[in-house]
């Protein structure tokens, strides 16, 4: 089973690729509601462990907000250039079909559907 997530890393520093002030809908009382950190996308095997379910990360994403990129804040550069914006939803898609590629020739039987 393949799952889904998006999640926000708090992060100290004025320069990091990816940061900027994020809404936390799940903060507590004591924390900020608009930490600065990043925003990951990512996709991992769901697996049981010992009953338990653990998540196997195969691939991960930053997601900056169209209004980051399009102002061309510092942080959302690498070398110098502007990185371009994909919705959440294309960047677990293009995720999906470059893992279902990689393992296309291991006998795995993978099966994704995806509408474009």
């Amino acid at each position: 089973m393949v799952g889904l997530d998006d999640s926000i890393i708090t992060k100290v520093g004025k320069k990091i690729f990816g940061c900027e002030a994020i809404f936390d809908h799940a903060a507590k009382s004591n924390q900020s509601k608009y930490p600065w950190a990043q925003n990951i996308v990512s996709v991992g095997l769901l697996k049981q462990v010992k009953g338990r379910w653990a998540c196997l990360f195969l691939d991960f994403r930053f997601y900056l907000p169209l209004k980051t990129i399009q102002e061309k804040k510092e942080t959302a550069t690498i070398r110098g250039e502007v990185v371009p914006f994909q919705t959440k939803m294309a960047q677990a898609a293009q995720m999906l079909i470059e893992i279902a590629e990689h393992f296309s020739g291991s006998g795995l039987n993978l099966l994704f559907h995806l509408n474009n």
